[in-house]
């Protein structure tokens, strides 16, 4: 099966990177004057999220857009919320988990009403490079084998992580306010992208606990939209991941965060 190759990411950065850097001298030139934005996500700090984002008006109707985004790593948020939406799972089994993650995203805006220069409703397709890295802590794995006198319990260390690419479009409204003051409001869009990665274990196994465990990862083939390829052997665990999906909002981590307050 052929597999999405991430190992031109770093230099996909880079040249983004390097592109942006143009735009700056586009947006200070004289008939763009004062039209660089600098945003910043606050209600992302909450989550232990740090989230940048850079304007430049380069015509009354169009803007270029380059957001930065990164989590170290940390406590999964709103752990208590989770728990109580999946069934038997605790919030003490969930706060044994961690996760990182990093993003960045450029894109294009259009915005539709006659004032422009960065007010009023956009249109924005965009592009996202992420990854995510996450690792659990003592996850308990039940053995009741023939040969055993009575059942017992394993506790593994999983780690892994997933790369993703994805697209799409969404619909937003900036204000601006005394000038030097914006806010931004991400309301609505939709995206379209595909992710692999990898989960392991390491941890020695015999023949008979190999045999539970592949019994116990067996319902992995019953996803529609992921792929999922579980290998045990005598050294552990180790899980291929792949996946597609579309979403009907710009992205679901950031949900509850819409309104960017925006510092220029």
């Amino acid at each position: 099966m052929k597999k999405v190759s991430y190992h031109n990411i770093s230099l996909l950065g880079v040249l983004v990177l390097s592109f942006w850097a143009v735009f700056p001298a586009v947006a200070q030139s004289k008939e763009y004057r004062d039209r660089s934005i600098l945003k910043l996500n606050l209600p992302a700090l909450l989550v232990n999220t740090y989230q940048l984002q850079s304007e430049y008006l380069v015509h009354r109707k169009f803007s270029l857009v380059l957001t930065a985004r990164y989590m170290p790593s940390g406590p999964l948020p709103y752990a208590t919320q989770l728990a109580s939406l999946v069934e038997d799972v605790s919030e003490g089994d969930l706060l044994k988990a961690s996760l990182d993650n990093y993003a960045v995203s450029p894109e294009i805006r259009y915005y539709l009403g006659k004032k422009g220069k960065g007010r009023g409703f956009y249109l924005a397709p965009f592009f996202r490079v992420a990854r995510y890295r996450a690792s659990y802590a003592g996850l308990s794995v039940d053995f009741d084998l023939p040969a055993e006198a009575a059942p017992y319990q394993r506790e593994l260390s999983v780690e892994g992580k997933l790369n993703s690419l994805t697209g799409g479009i969404y619909i937003g409204k900036q204000w601006r306010f005394a000038r030097k003051f914006y806010l931004d409001w991400w309301i609505v869009g939709g995206s379209y992208g595909r992710s692999n990665g990898v989960f392991s274990a390491d941890i020695p196994l015999d023949a008979e606990e190999q045999e539970v465990i592949r019994e116990e990862l067996a319902f992995t083939a019953e996803y529609p939209l992921i792929r999922v390829q579980p290998r045990v052997n005598e050294s552990g665990i180790r899980t291929d991941v792949e996946s597609f999906w579309g979403a009907s909002v710009v992205d679901c981590v950031w949900v509850l965060y819409f309104i960017n307050v925006v510092f220029m």
